[in-house]
């Protein structure tokens, strides 16, 4: 919710707050005298709450992630593995051919 105030004749008051279904709007008064006209904006953090709450991760989700985690291992495990086996059957050959130097 926004709340606009006219203080004076240059002067506004904009305060914006919310929270879950709770709303609030708050105005304060300053009667300025000969200043340079400005725009001022605050914004107010307190209305910002962190709510903890109980969350319990069910069994199909946690046996799902686990096996994603363990399968994702798998494949890097093995193609790293393929990968150093290439290699080395690559400069076993090469050696064989006498060209490794």
């Amino acid at each position: 919710i926004v709340g606009v105030d006219r203080i004076d004749d240059s002067n506004f008051l904009l305060d914006v707050r919310s929270r879950e279904y709770e709303f609030s709007v708050t105005s304060n008064q300053y009667n300025a005298s000969g200043d340079v006209p400005a725009a001022v904006v605050t914004y107010d953090v307190a209305p910002l709450v962190i709510e903890l709450r109980p969350y319990h991760v069910p069994l199909f989700r946690f046996v799902t992630s686990f096996f994603a985690i363990v399968g994702g291992a798998y494949t890097v495990l093995k193609v790293v593995d393929a990968g150093v086996f290439l290699a080395l059957n690559s400069m076993q050959k090469k050696a064989q051919l006498g060209k490794l130097s």
